[in-house]
């Protein structure tokens, strides 16, 4: 598809998200500005360690097998089935798995890990072309963003992965755009494609504020499932975070952990989105903007509005989103059996302190809109909880790689069906094809209570519109790139 035909689908970056957004369900905190309040510590979450590597330079992957080894970087160009097995990754220059058109790709017991470079955006596994197939389990990301694929039309399973930290901007803040520096990041990011039977599901995503730069956690952008009998399935996961930097002062933030249809050309359907605790997501838990046919029930959705030391985010805004802007339609949808706590705090565009937030639904009459407020004061120590809760509910899953040293030594195909492995050299960074999406739990002790809310009747005042110019566009060859944030394609 020519370039064109993908910007012609791309808003302005905006952020209607928040207009109108100002329903207050419990006054916690009646004085603004009230003292923080003391922080129950509990297990923390576990880092991830780095393994003890040497990384080889650049390799390309020209025919089937199964490879072993640590890399700066790898591409994967062949459609011959390829498994890269107890692997690591470590870059700072371009993508570090880049997958060719039709690649077919088992991703397992390996670790990505990202390094600050000027003016550069990248991701740990990069499909811009789409692929015939791809598995993503029991892998470690650390300080990168994981996984992207566009214009897919094959399976794609994304299993029992750890994130730590999602990055979206270079280490000097140089990139003008998003918060203050960088680009658009994602754990996972699903762009301009329908994947049957499509599942995201066991991942554990943590991010902590001023070390992670993530926008939205899990993104859908103008994608979504094959049919009704083969929907798109997000379950099982756990977010924890997101965070625009200088995340107490900054109010303008599109973040957040679940996103669905960001866009849409008429993909952005046959999803069901179940069973998720996402946490402590700043400007939302899950929203659903653009699209039909999709399904978000059975999650629990939490934010206290604080970090761990007791400082109020103050992009703090709403646990679920049910709406849509002016280029797309919204309804067909069902947002049902979700529970919900989320806390907001005074700032500028809120006026109220410690207020409950726990979803916006303008467009609740156009879809099934029926979810639980959880009851009493939803604090830091509740986003805690929430994390002993997911421990508990996966003891039963292998989440992440496999402990033990990775091989230093690179191999290549191991199956005797399989040539011999081609080096060659790596492929030409492709950092600018990043789609700019529209960005737009915890149970607690105390028993739940049923509320069903009107929609705001008003409206916030609108963020600024001023930014930074754009830089020129970048020159990546045989490709084209329009719009800033670039939007490209091969010619």
């Amino acid at each position: 598809m020519p370039a064109y035909k993908y910007a012609k689908h791309l808003p302005r970056r905006r952020w209607p998200k928040r207009v109108g957004i100002a329903v207050v369900l419990t006054l916690v905190i009646l004085v603004a500005g009230a003292s923080m309040p003391p922080v129950t510590t509990l297990a923390a979450p576990p880092g991830i360690a780095a393994p003890a590597v040497s990384y080889d330079a650049p390799l390309t992957i020209r025919s089937g097998g199964v490879y072993v080894g640590s890399w700066t970087a790898l591409t994967v160009d062949t459609t011959e089935a390829v498994t890269i097995r107890n692997a690591a990754f470590k870059g700072a220059d371009g993508n570090l798995l880049t997958l060719g058109s039709g690649a077919n790709v088992t991703v397992e017991d390996s670790y990505f890990e990202g390094r600050r470079a000027a003016d550069n955006d990248y991701r740990a596994i990069w499909a811009p072309e789409g692929v015939g197939s791809l598995t993503v389990r029991n892998n470690d990301f650390v300080g990168i963003a994981a996984i992207k694929v566009q214009n897919a039309s094959g399976s794609i399973r994304i299993l029992n992965n750890r994130a730590r930290d999602i990055i979206g901007d270079p280490a000097n803040g140089s990139r003008p755009g998003y918060v203050n520096g960088g680009g658009y990041a994602q754990f996972v990011q699903l762009a301009w494609l329908s994947s049957p039977n499509a599942e995201i599901a066991w991942n554990e995503v943590i991010n902590v504020p001023e070390r992670s730069r993530v926008e939205d956690n899990i993104s859908l952008y103008d994608a979504g499932g094959a049919s009704a009998a083969a929907p798109m399935r997000i379950h099982d996961n756990f977010v924890w975070g997101a965070f625009p930097l200088n995340s107490t002062v900054v109010q303008d933030y599109s973040g957040g952990g679940i996103m669905l249809g960001d866009g849409d050309s008429g993909r952005a359907r046959h999803v069901v989105v179940e069973d998720n605790q996402v946490v402590g997501t700043t400007n939302y838990g899950i929203s659903i903007v653009c699209g039909t046919a999709q399904i978000v029930r059975n999650n629990t959705v939490l934010s206290s509005g604080r970090q761990a030391d007791g400082q109020a985010l103050a992009a703090a805004n709403t646990g679920l989103g049910l709406w849509h802007p002016d280029y797309c339609s919204n309804s067909g949808n069902t947002m049902t059996d979700n529970r919900v706590g989320w806390v907001r705090w005074e700032n500028s565009r809120w006026p109220c302190a410690g207020c409950r937030a726990d979803w916006w639904a303008p467009d609740a009459g156009a879809n099934t809109f029926a979810n639980t407020s959880i009851e009493g004061e939803i604090t830091y120590a509740s986003e805690q909880a929430e994390y002993q809760a997911w421990v508990a509910k996966s003891a039963g899953q292998r989440v992440g790689r496999a402990a033990g040293p990775l091989s230093t030594t690179t191999t290549g195909p191991t199956s005797s069906s399989t040539t011999t492995t081609t080096t060659g050299p790596p492929a030409s960074p492709t950092t600018g094809p990043t789609p700019p999406p529209v960005t737009t739990a915890p149970p607690t002790t105390a028993p739940p209570v049923t509320t069903t809310l009107p929609p705001p009747t008003t409206a916030p005042p609108p963020p600024s519109t001023t930014v930074p110019p754009p830089p020129s566009a970048p020159t990546i060859p045989g490709w084209v790139c329009v719009r800033y944030p670039w939007i490209c394609a091969r010619r």
